[in-house]
């Protein structure tokens, strides 16, 4: 369709060309002549007139659209068609008449466009105009009715429909219809006729394309011919019978001659046309269609068309369409040929029909219909009652070909049930019919009725349908004939198959001329068993004729045949004939169709079974084959023994007997048969026919009359068994075995007595019990010989096992079979064969086998394993052997045991009630699962309780999402390698095929395995399940030989899974089964106690602290593995299960009595373990885990839950123990003083006390929620636990004086915070509140003002005053990042005028005249006592530090109130602070240098990483926490007094004025620089380290070390920031004139590339290393220039330029930076986005990145650093890596790509926005500065800036890279990229300086080279001119400008040789491919090169230019023989390349 024109929004009222303009302003004039000939209603030429004619009386816009319905555009027609049917809906009928005439001619042509939507907008006009005229239509009714009604006949629905419409809406009703068609009869045959004479040529333009036209004409005669069979159906067919229908009655004068009317018509038409039988040879199908219904109209109402010698021509052309391969033609071509065959018997005897119709009818049936085979087969049998048979004569054959051809195309495997059934149906329907209507065609050609009959049934029945379904070949069942009976599926020869089904269904089911054989084509099992049942059902519809005894007879031959050869074939190849099996499922099937209510019909037995087995059963013992074997055991069940009736009676002489009749001696002469002929062939000995005979043997006891001969059948095998100790005879107990299992199979008996029938399988079961078996069986189990097959068949057959291949799936056995047993039930599991005593002991014995193995192990918790297994009842029967020696039997025993029980698991749980051993023995399999090798790791395949898991914690959001990021996900056995187990033992190797063998037993066992079957047992069973199991987990825990501490808890806790999975149904069960698991030991728990089970009084909920013992290193060793364990465990199962557990209703309880005696007191039972979480807080850490990572996030998340539920409960239980614990633990650990003396409670290292660690992190990470804890939580802790109104000192009992510091400066941040402006207050409250803090805090600090000041207190001071002022200090809270941010929050707290007077009177007391004297004082003291030198150091400095926090706390809350003298003693501490900071931290880093010194001097080489890691690890121990706290309190007090300074409005303050009086800017001065010494010193200590032997190790000691140190140095960072360029270069200057050390740029990339490093220290480091002239240093070595800005010692080589000499430059760069971008691509690329290596990589090239953009294009610096990127190949990897971090959207260009790139764009914004800012600044800074915390979003920000300046500064590599992408999506997704946010910044850029050197050119005066730049263009011209010669050379950028290569073109030219300006332009383009740099650089350097060759300078011969591409270099080097001169990078890459050192040009050795 074409497009509207102009603009789409335009009104329709708006004119859309000039003359439809025009037309609007004529003024209607009347005419003679209408619009196309027209006048009224009668045409006055037949051409049409011109398109411009119009009709005067039309007006112009109606004229107008009439006109360009003419047009050839669909588009405009359908414009025209609209804008007409608005108008005839518009205008009056009088107006519209006009038009008429016009739209009649229009219309004719309109219904045959080859556009859908124009046909079907004409009708939709049409059916407006007629809506609107009414009877004006009257007039041009003729001219128009054949038009219209072929239009309804179009095969597009939408048209067809809508041509209806409009004939319905202009005659309403049928009688106006029926007379407006026979008004027109004649118009229409007419209007048919001239269609059906058109041709493809005819009917469409000369212009129109013979596709279009072919497919028009396909369309128009299809439509007349369904219009033609539609007009004889109605005026012919209706009318027939001479009144119409009822509501349309017509007149029946009028129907006759109307019939004669169009009878008359429709006969020309067709005789003209020839029957229409060129159109039956169509190629469209749907032509041939409509053709058919058409003869179908002609046969059926106007049948006299037809004339008798016409017939040789009809025939073929109706009778002979079974051609017909397109199905959709099958319906139409079948009711045409049935009803001409009904209509027209005469008609089959034309030669015609035996040449052409039969051979294509037989051709038909072989393809199956060509796919319509549910249409056609209903419709053979009709087809063949039609066929007169004279013609059919010889009729033999006839009937025999069809059905030969109609079994050929039976269908193939691919078909559903329908088609065969279909087809089965339709095969025996035809059968069936001509055996019984044989005398119909025997009369017909005088022959015997019986030779017809007994040909189909011999050869179709038989010698086909039988034999084809058997599978055996006879020659006697083809006929020879011209067609051979039965033939495969051929391709017709005179035509291609056009049906695609055909097709499909061809090649499925093959070809080829195989006659029948034993193996047979039919391959589809479904359709064997259909075919059988057909010849059954024929076979009973023929049951009464007495042709079928020939039938029997030939069958038996046949199947006695069958027999002799598969006893042949098992003879020699031991092959089973399938052919055997279709003759059981022959006998099956016809003893089930012919067996009525039990009685079975006679002539079955006689004629067909008892003949069979009388001739059968001699061959069958001779040759026997087990199927021909069990095909007797199946005719036995379904017939009975009678069917051996004559071998009885033959073989077996008449018994005296005291029978009454002669049935009852037959039947004693037939039990004599049983036991002296069958029972002794069938049961003695052991071979491959066991089975088979077992199984006849069954079929016998199945009968009601053999019943009692079961143990007859028993003793006769068991009496041959033998002894145990003499020896037993195996094949007795393999025949024994073999009948067991078939008793397993069938289930018992299916007795027809009354009362048995219909019972279950269990209680039939009962009757095949016998003591026999029982003996039997425990002989065999407890014997040697149980690995023997045959004993291993008959125990697991005894026990209900059944054979790998008969089990039912798992799954389905678990969820269809198996009932979970709840109390009081009466169902009962799969009984055994043997009786419950007999199968205790069985079951006992194969416990004993799989214990026996564990015994042996030498893994201890494996060894110990079997004693949990003892109780009262097996204490003398479980012996476990231990020797060795035994071994190898024990292992195959065992083995054997465990297949038994895995096979007949089902028997365990009959035994449930009576005895304990199944239980133990599911516990025994899980206990051998888990030690034996490589299977303890595999979960069990029935364990779906990972969803379950995943399904409460759903249910459960508190706790869902803990794990996310942990490295042992919810399987946490799949992170596990594949070693071996504890009980392999690889030296012996001897043993390897057994442990193979039991491997293989228990992976197989475990697929049994179910949490359904395993919760079948009753509730006491699997108690003590649990209790075996969850024994032998805790001792594999506790085995610290067993595995690493995490991989056994990882092993263990998905044991443990599986033991709550299997074994726990309730969630009372679960609780009490992780109880009994977490249960008190020797080790564990360590911090708190477990309350007992009956000691828990009500109400207490928070457990007691625990004193912990001084535990041996073995027993902490146990405690950290079971900490692990649990902490697994939570991830495992859910940590809501294991820390909140669920309280078992009483109702609910299912332990009985006897469990619950069982229960150790010791456990814990209460829903909510409080004491478990507390235990792991205290813990914190062990192996594979920490509780900062499992247990805090969980008790945070539960913050959210309500304050009434168990979960908060919980929470506040735990907060509770730990503020006890840590109390308690003040009041027993001395040493605890000193450390909370210090205060230092960030530092873990040295706050070893667990409770308190616990209580502060878990505070910490509750107030760090954003949702869950409020402030309100806050204040509640802070009543309850904190302070107390009743005590003096306003502090909790439950709360120590020494932990409360450590308590209050996690909360008095929160507490202090004022209330937001969105929080509801209620004044009341919040007045209630502010009055009690208020008070508690004025309360402490008048107790810390009543106490001696800090700088008098000695060794007899009370420690109590500085508790309390440490009290004061913590009420204070300061900010930790310092400065302006500290003090605006201090400035936010709600603090009281009365508080800050109180803390400002505290501070001037420490320096006011009390305090001097008691200082002069205790020094009098001091000087009588020399030995208190080392307490006064130690006093001092923790003087001193709570003296700095106080301090700093004053300055932050009180500074306003300062006075000189306040500022005069803060400065001067500050200074004495800082300088002793100072002196530490350069001690410290000496001390590491000299470390470093003397293990490298040292003579023990291969001792020296030892050496140098201890000494470091020593000297870090030593270091003094006290004093590094007061370094980081120092740097805070200084960070506060800078932040005032900055701090708005302070600078008008009087405090202001006050501090610079006490001279406080030369303080600050001196102070900043000793923070920058701070910085360098950690640095210099680390980047000693580094440099050590061991380099990584050493440097972690002092990571680690510094990283405790967090806030120190996040403190030092701050301020560090702040200092000016000049005050670091300062500091670095001073730090290399010290020499300690590599130097301060070393200390700086030590700090930024730290194995452990601090975020603020890094971007610290990064920010000095790129400022100023630090960055000129910080890449390449050397020290700063004063002059030139570069580094001294880079001169350019302008003498001897060696690759020596180039190569040396690599060594100039820092070699910190090469070890870090340097990195080889398999190290970084498969790195984690987030791992440090990848960070320090992208830090390091973002350092080596910003360096380039400082360095001048012509800075031999810049040209070195480029060389070495070039030379070294590295810039690949950076670029790989960088769009490892930047997301993009590879499929550009596919379908949806416009969505998917937006969404794309989405993500990549921050790096998008990054690389266009990176590209327009030259700096990566920003992204650097966002970096920290490391996160993917920041990396991708950072990677996108980065691949943004690297576009910038060098764009070579990236180009070069960029081409060599073989990813094309990759290649297009990247470019997509750049085009869109970094190409414009770069072009703009290079135009700017294109513009830039246009304007220094013009400002020079420079004539002979310009450059001028053009933006719209992309381009960039230079213009060249020397003296007369010049050119002009335009540079296209690209789009993508720089991925892809400018394009370089000489637009003007003039004195220039063409090779010269070839020559040049080359030249140029290689400047700019090589060039890093911008497009005006490279054009300079161009123009340098033409300027030397100009001068006479010759270029180099191997890059055939001046100046190098690269280093801009000129051609030195000459060769001594030619005097060529190349470059010596060109020379060096010759060399390298080719593997010479000759002359490129001469070959002299150079």
């Amino acid at each position: 369709m074409g497009r509207n024109k102009g603009d789409p929004a335009r009104s329709k009222a708006r004119p859309s060309s000039s003359s439809f303009a025009a037309s609007l302003l004529q003024t209607p004039v009347a005419s003679a002549v209408g619009f196309g000939g027209y006048l009224g209603s009668a045409r006055l030429e037949t051409g049409p007139s011109p398109d411009g004619e119009l009709l005067m009386d039309v007006d112009g816009e109606a004229s107008l659209h009439l006109k360009r319905l003419s047009k050839k555009d669909s588009t405009t027609k359908m414009k025209a068609l609209t804008a007409l049917t608005a108008l005839f809906k518009d205008r009056p009928a009088a107006e519209l008449s006009a038009l008429l005439p016009s739209w009649v001619f229009e219309y004719k042509r309109l219904v045959q466009d080859s556009s859908r939507q124009v046909r079907e907008s004409s009708h939709i006009a049409m059916t407006a105009l007629v809506n609107s005229v009414g009877r004006g239509i009257a007039p041009h009714l003729r001219s128009l009715m054949g038009p219209w009604w072929v239009a309804q006949f179009d095969p597009s629905r939408e048209v067809s429909e809508a041509a209806k419409c409009s004939f319905q809406m202009a005659f309403i009703g049928q009688k106006k219809r029926l007379e407006a068609l026979i008004y027109c009869a004649n118009e229409i045959f007419s209007h048919l006729d001239e269609n059906l004479k058109s041709t493809p040529l005819t009917i469409s333009d000369k212009a129109t394309p013979i596709e279009e036209a072919t497919e028009k004409h396909e369309r128009v005669v299809s439509c007349s011919l369904l219009a033609m069979a539609a007009i004889i159906d109605v005026l012919v067919g209706s009318l027939k019978t001479g009144p119409g229908p009822l509501d349309s009655p017509v007149d029946v004068d009028v129907a006759a001659k109307t019939r004669v009317l169009v009878i008359e018509a429709a006969t020309k038409l067709c005789w003209n046309h020839k029957y229409i039988r060129e159109y039956v040879k169509s190629k469209s199908s749907r032509i041939r269609s409509a053709v058919y219904q058409a003869l179908r109209a002609y046969i059926q109402h106007i049948p006299e068309v037809f004339k008798d010698s016409d017939m040789e021509l009809v025939v073929p052309s109706i009778l002979g369409t079974f051609s017909e391969k397109d199905t959709a033609c099958h319906q139409p071509m079948w009711d045409m040929i049935l009803l001409f065959a009904r209509s027209f018997p005469q008609a089959w005897g034309v030669n015609s029909v035996k040449k052409v119709v039969f051979p294509r009818f037989f051709g038909y049936l072989r393809h199956s219909c060509y796919g319509s085979e549910l249409l056609s087969y209903p419709s053979l049998l009709p087809f063949l009652s039609l066929i007169p048979p004279q013609y059919v004569i010889p009729s033999q054959a006839f009937i025999l070909e069809f059905f030969s051809s109609f079994w050929s195309g039976r269908p193939g495997s691919q078909l559903g049930s329908t088609y065969r059934s279909a087809y089965l149906r339709a095969l025996q329907e035809c059968l069936i019919w001509a055996v019984k209507n044989a005398k119909r065609f025997a009369d017909a050609e005088g022959s015997n009725v019986s030779d017809l009959q007994v040909a189909l049934i011999d050869r179709v029945l038989l010698k086909l349908l039988w034999c084809d379904y058997i599978g055996t070949s006879t020659s006697q069942a083809v006929p020879v004939t011209s067609t051979p009976m039965v033939t495969t599926h051929e391709a017709p020869v005179d035509s291609t198959e056009s049906s695609q089904t055909h097709l499909s269904r061809a090649a499925d089911e093959g070809s080829g001329a195989e006659s029948l054989s034993s193996k047979s084509a039919i391959t589809n099992e479904d359709f064997i068993k259909d075919l059988c049942s057909c010849i059954v059902d024929t076979i009973q519809s023929l049951s009464g004729h007495e042709l079928l005894a020939s039938f029997w007879t030939e069958f038996q031959d046949i199947c006695l045949k069958i027999v002799e050869e598969a006893g042949r074939r098992w003879q020699s190849s031991r092959e089973n004939d399938m052919r055997i099996l279709h003759i059981a499922e022959f006998f099956v099937v016809l003893g089930s169709k012919t067996s009525k209510n039990g009685t079975m019909d006679r002539w079955v037995l006689t004629s067909a079974v008892r003949p069979f087995v009388f001739k059968a059963f001699p061959n069958i013992k001779l040759l026997g084959d087990p199927e021909s074997i069990k095909l007797l055991a199946k005719l036995t069940s379904m017939y009975g023994p009678t069917i051996f009736y004559e071998l009885g009676i033959s073989t077996t002489k008449e018994l005296e007997s005291e029978a009454r009749d002669q049935d009852s001696k037959d039947h004693e002469r037939m039990l004599q048969y049983f036991k002296e002929g069958i029972v002794p062939w069938c049961l003695d000995g052991d071979d491959e026919l066991s089975g088979s005979k077992a199984e006849l043997v069954l079929a016998f006891i199945q009968s009601p009359n053999f019943q009692e001969e079961w143990d007859f059948v028993v003793a006769h095998i068991t009496g041959g068994l033998g002894d145990i100790e003499k020896g037993m005879d195996l094949k007795s107990v393999g025949v024994l075995a073999t009948l067991l299992e078939k008793v397993s199979e069938i289930g018992g008996v299916t007795s027809r007595k009354e009362g048995v029938v219909g019972r279950a399988k269990d209680t039939v079961l009962e009757w095949w019990k016998s003591p026999r078996i029982d003996n039997a069986a425990l002989r065999v189990a407890s014997s040697n010989h149980l690995s023997n097959p045959a004993c291993y068949r008959l125990v697991r057959s005894v026990l209900g096992g059944m054979k790998s291949d008969d089990r039912v799936p798992p799954t389905a056995l678990n969820k269809a079979t198996v009932q979970i047993e709840t109390p009081g039930s009466n169902f009962q599991s799969v009984t055994s064969i043997v009786s419950d005593n007999a199968a205790k002991q069985i079951l006992q014995i194969l416990l004993m086998r799989i214990l026996s193995v564990l015994a042996v192990s030498d893994t201890l918790w494996v060894k110990s394993a079997p004693s949990r297994f003892l109780d009262s009842q097996d204490s003398e029967l479980l012996k476990f052997p231990v020797d060795q020696n035994l071994t190898e039997e024990i292992l195959l025993l065992a083995a054997t045991a465990v297949r038994v029980v895995s096979e007949g698991l089902q028997c365990l749980r009959s035994l449930d009630r009576d005895s304990t051993v199944g239980g133990k023995l599911v516990a025994a399999l899980f206990c051998l699962r888990w030690g034996c090798p490589k299977l303890g790791d595999t979960p069990l395949a029935g364990d779906d309780s990972d969803s379950e898991v995943d399904s409460e914690e759903d249910e459960g959001s508190e706790d869902g999402d803990l794990l996310d990021d942990e490295t042992v996900q919810r399987n946490p056995v799949s992170n596990l390698d594949d070693a071996p187990g504890p009980l392999l033992d690889e030296t012996s190797g001897e043993l390897q095929q057994e442990w193979i063998l039991l491997m293989e037993s228990v992976r197989n066992m475990r697929h049994e395995l179910s949490p359904f079957f395993c919760k079948s047992f009753s509730a006491l069973t699997r108690f003590r399940v649990r209790q075996i199991l969850i024994h032998c987990l805790r001792d594999a825990v506790f085995d610290q030989n067993f595995d690493t501490p995490h991989r056994v808890a990882v092993k263990v806790a998905a044991w443990a899974k599986e033991v709550v999975t299997f074994t726990c149904e309730s969630q009372g069960e679960k609780s009490d089964a992780l109880d009994m698991l977490l249960a008190s030991g020797d080790c564990w728990p360590q911090w708190v106690d477990v309350p007992s089970l009956l000691h828990i009084k009500s109400g207490q909920n928070w457990v007691a602290c625990k004193v912990p013992e001084e535990l041996q290193v073995s027993q902490t060793r146990r405690h950290q593995r079971f900490a692990s364990f649990v902490d697994v465990l939570c991830r495992t199962l859910s940590p809501r299960e294991v820390f909140l557990g669920s309280s078992a209703s009483p109702d609910t309880e299912v332990i009985q009595d006897e469990a619950k005696s069982i229960i150790d007191s010791g456990l814990c039972s209460q829903s909510c373990r409080t004491w478990l979480v507390v235990e792991l807080l205290c813990t914190w850490e062990w192996p594979g885990g920490t509780a900062s990572q499992s247990v805090l996030p969980l008790l945070c998340s539960l913050s959210r839950t309500k304050r009434e539920s168990t979960d908060f409960r919980l929470l506040w239980n735990a907060i509770e123990t730990l503020f006890v614990g840590a109390s308690k633990a003040c009041n027993r650990d001395s040493s605890s003083e000193s450390r909370a003396f210090t205060g230092f409670e960030d530092d873990k290292k040295s706050m070893d006390e667990p409770f308190l660690r616990a209580l502060l992190k878990l505070l910490k990470g509750l107030l760090e929620m954003e949702d869950g804890w409020s402030k309100a939580d806050t204040r509640n802790l802070f009543r309850q636990f904190v302070t107390n109104q009743d005590a003096v000192t306003f502090v909790s009992p439950i709360c120590d004086i020494r932990i409360l510091p450590s308590v209050l400066s996690v909360l008095m941040p929160t507490l202090r915070r004022k209330a937001g402006s969105v929080e509801e207050i209620d004044r009341s409250t919040e007045e209630e509140w502010q009055s009690l803090l208020k008070s508690a805090v004025s309360e402490w600090l008048l107790l810390a003002m009543s106490a001696t000041p800090l700088v008098a207190c000695d060794e007899h001071s009370n420690n109590s005053g500085v508790k309390w002022i440490r009290v004061a200090v913590a009420c204070f809270p300061l900010n930790a990042a310092g400065g302006v941010a500290a003090m605006a929050s201090a400035f936010a707290m709600q603090v009281s005028p009365e508080e800050k007077a109180l803390l400002l009177s505290l501070l001037q007391k420490q320096f006011s005249r009390e305090a001097i004297a008691a200082v002069a004082a205790s020094a009098a003291i001091r000087r009588t006592a020399p030995d208190q030198g080392a307490f006064d150091k130690k006093r001092k400095q923790v003087v001193e530090v709570n003296l700095a926090k106080l301090v700093a706390a004053a300055i932050a809350y009180c500074w306003l109130s300062f006075g000189v003298e306040e500022w005069e003693f803060v400065l001067s501490r500050l200074r004495t602070w800082m300088e002793e900071a100072v002196v530490d931290a350069e001690e410290f880093a000496e001390n590491v240098v000299s470390v470093v010194k003397e293990t490298a001097e040292s003579s023990e080489v291969e001792s020296q990483s030892d050496l140098a890691v201890r000494g470091l690890e020593n000297l870090v121990s030593e270091k003094d926490i006290v004093s590094t706290e007061l370094s980081s309190t120092a740097v805070s007090v200084f960070s506060l007094l800078r932040g005032l300074e900055h701090l708005k409005g302070a600078e008008s303050t009087d405090a202001i004025t006050h501090i610079q009086t006490a001279n406080w800017k030369s303080l600050e001065m001196r102070a900043l620089e000793d923070v920058l010494r701070l910085l360098l010193a950690i640095g210099l200590a680390e980047s000693a380290a580094a440099n050590s032997e061991v380099g990584e190790k050493a440097r972690s000691v002092i990571a680690s070390w510094r990283k405790l140190q967090g806030q120190l140095w996040d403190n030092v960072a701050d301020v560090a920031l702040s200092a000016s360029n000049q005050a670091r270069e300062a500091s670095i200057r001073a730090v290399d004139l010290w020499g300690v050390g590599t130097g301060a740029i070393s200390a700086l990339y030590a700090l930024l590339f730290s194995p452990q490093p601090t975020m603020s220290l890094q971007w610290v480091a990064y920010n000095f290393l790129t400022s100023g002239q630090v960055l000129q240093m910080a890449i390449t070595c050397g020290v700063v220039s004063s002059g030139e800005g570069e580094v001294k010692g880079e001169e350019d080589v302008v003498g001897d330029e060696s690759q020596e000499a180039l190569t040396a430059t690599v060594a100039q760069i820092r070699p910190e930076l090469t070890s870090v971008i340097g990195a080889s691509p398999s190290a970084i690329l498969v790195q984690p986005l987030t791992s440090p290596l990848r960070v320090r990589y992208l830090l390091g090239w973002s350092l080596f990145l910003t360096r380039l953009p400082s360095l001048a294009a012509s800075s031999s610096t810049r040209e070195r650093l480029v060389q070495y990127v070039q030379d070294s190949d590295i810039s690949a990897t950076l670029l790989d890596c960088l769009f490892q971090h930047i997301p993009l959207d590879q499929n550009v260009g596919g379908p949806g790509s416009r969505r998917k790139y937006l969404g794309a764009a989405t993500k990549t914004s921050s790096a998008a926005a990054a690389a266009t800012r990176a590209a327009a600044i030259g700096s990566v800074a920003f992204a650097v500065e966002g970096l920290w915390p490391v996160q993917k979003e920041g990396l991708v920000t950072l990677a996108g800036a980065m691949y943004g300046l690297m576009l910038l500064v060098l764009p070579a590599f990236v180009r070069i890279w960029f081409t060599g992408l073989r990813d094309k999506a990759m290649a297009s997704a990247i470019e997509i990229f750049t085009t869109t946010y970094c190409s414009p910044q770069l072009l703009s850029d290079e135009f700017a300086q294109a513009s830039a050197s246009r304007a220094q050119g013009a400002a020079l005066d420079e004539d002979e080279f310009s450059i001028r730049a053009n933006r719209s263009s992309r381009e960039v011209t230079a213009v060249y001119k020397k003296e007369e010669a010049g050119m002009d050379i335009v540079i296209k950028m690209p789009p993508c400008y720089p991925l892809r290569a400018v394009g370089v073109e000489c637009t003007r030219r003039m004195g220039i040789d063409e090779h010269l300006l070839r020559k040049w332009i080359l030249s140029m383009a290689s400047f700019l491919r090589n060039q890093n740099g911008a497009v005006s650089e490279a054009v300079q350097m161009w123009k340098r090169n033409v300027d030397r060759e100009f001068e006479g300078v010759e270029p180099c011969p191997i890059c055939y230019s001046i100046i190098h591409t690269s280093n801009h270099s000129l051609p030195k080097l000459a060769c001594k023989t030619c005097r060529n001169k190349f470059h010596s990078a060109c020379l060096y890459k010759w060399f390298s390349t080719s593997h010479q050192s000759t002359c490129p040009l001469c070959k002299t050795p150079f």
